[in-house]
């Protein structure tokens, strides 16, 4: 047998001790038989709060559940991007019609995007289309204004042109 020393002066026979102990799972039982349970959240916190996730997962997956019916994810996975800039930065996922959690009713949008629909009071000229689509979709109730097609006629003088061509 080896003998090794762990403290000084003192002796004791097995293996030696590593500085950092493998640890093995913890196995708790389930209502399907023993299950394993996680040492970190698939995030890479080591913090563990509920469910095997840290604090912040745990917050997002049930904001998911509650709000979005556990779908936010398979739409960010769908969209992969704001659907209007195509930008991949601080995305959110938008209900279409509030209180259906149905996968064709969410869009995923900039948080940019995401503000000008629940926050402009009036479509602004040059909006892009995706954007006033979602923005007439949150705003059923609001007086629709058009954009007037206008030109530049003789002397520089801005003329409109009629909505409706004659017949």
């Amino acid at each position: 047998m080896l003998t090794f020393q762990r403290f000084p002066g003192h002796r004791v026979a097995g293996p030696p001790v590593t500085a950092k102990p493998e640890v093995s799972p913890i196995l708790k039982r389930g209502p399907s038989g023993p299950r394993q349970r996680s040492l970190w959240c698939p995030c890479g916190c080591e913090e563990i709060h509920a469910r095997g996730l840290c604090r912040q997962c745990y917050e997002d997956w049930r904001r998911d559940e509650q709000h979005f019916g556990g779908l936010r994810d398979e739409a960010l996975k769908r969209d992969r991007a704001c659907i209007v800039c195509y930008t991949l930065q601080k995305l959110l996922v938008h209900h279409r019609n509030p209180g259906v959690n149905k996968l064709p009713l969410f869009a995923t949008l900039c948080r940019g995007h995401h503000n000008q629909v629940h926050h402009i009071r009036r479509i602004r000229y040059g909006m892009p289309p995706k954007l006033r689509q979602l923005w007439l979709e949150a705003h059923r109730s609001q007086p629709l204004q058009l954009e007037l097609a206008l030109e530049v006629g003789a002397h520089r003088q801005i003329v409109q042109v009629s909505l409706f061509e004659a017949a």
